[in-house]
């Protein structure tokens, strides 16, 4: 496509690559037998394989659908090592309007989706070698850019509930002290990422603007250079990975851990679990 949301070949062979070692077993040696025990079909031209001049500068965004899609064909395949779907990374940048020129590039991860016998990690999507949210520390981004860091934190309630939890999005709020322009380029943010086995999908989640009255705005998943005032805020909330499993069956005792940290609210313990707070039993 003309902007900059393709991958070539050898990305997206990675990709596919990635996630079929992750669900199968990560510790299996890399070598050249792993590559030809596996068939990767890329059109030319296509999304996954673009040529000149199409433009690649907003890979990840493909080729973390294309791990996404792998998983989930492998999930049908082999359902007893199943993972629910995960939020997709989110791309931003923020630039200034003028001299003097600044500009500060980033993406957050959504959570990962519940797999048998475990929760997903919270916003760090899964692709594990990046790590959690690069999210650099807030010092060093407010030192540099016309911006205050107001808050970084995890969304309650916005992993897909089910016997084993969705993994958490999060959600970052940057204060503008300086007109500048927003790009985002994220992904997953229309159609929820499913649960599996009777789990409930995740909490989608979107770019924002919030305005001097505080009123919230929400932006377009990809858009080039929204301008913003000085005092607005640019508010990023990923979107949170599906549950596996019917929400019924979860531990009561772990959902009352997710209540005491902060991970449920007591709305979403009633409503999502049937946990009654308030009489610290089942309904």
């Amino acid at each position: 496509m003309p902007a900059a949301i393709n991958a070539s070949a050898s990305q997206s062979l990675a990709a596919a690559v990635f996630a079929i070692r992750c669900f199968l077993d990560p510790a299996i040696p890399m070598n050249d037998g792993c590559l030809r025990a596996i068939e990767v079909r890329l059109p030319e031209g296509s999304l996954l394989n673009a040529r000149s001049p199409y433009p690649c500068g907003g890979r990840y965004v493909p080729i973390y659908a294309a791990m996404e899609a792998v998983f989930q064909a492998m999930s049908d395949a082999v359902p007893e090592r199943a993972i629910a779907a995960s939020g997709i990374l989110q791309p931003f940048s923020i630039a200034a309007v003028g001299a003097p020129y600044w500009i500060h590039l980033a993406y957050d991860f959504g959570g990962v989706g519940a797999r048998r016998g475990l929760d997903g990690p919270d916003a760090t999507g899964v692709h594990f070698g990046v790590g959690r949210n690069s999210v650099p520390q807030a010092e060093p981004v407010e030192s540099r850019c016309p911006l205050v860091v107001e808050s970084i934190e995890t969304i309650p309630d916005s992993g897909g509930p089910g016997r084993w939890r969705g993994g958490l999005g999060s959600r970052t709020v940057y204060r503008f002290l300086a007109d500048c322009h927003v790009t985002t380029r994220g992904d997953r943010l229309r159609l929820p990422p499913p649960g599996r086995d009777g789990g409930l999908p995740g909490r989608l989640g979107g770019f924002y603007r919030r305005h001097l009255d505080g009123r919230l705005e929400r932006l377009a998943s990809k858009v080039n250079n929204v301008r913003f005032a000085a005092g607005e805020a640019f508010v990023v909330e990923t979107t949170g990975g599906g549950g596996l499993g019917p929400p019924a069956e979860r531990d009561p005792a772990a959902v009352r851990a997710d209540l005491a940290a902060g991970r449920v609210t007591a709305r979403g313990a009633a409503e999502d679990y049937g946990l009654d707070p308030s009489s610290d039993g089942l309904r």
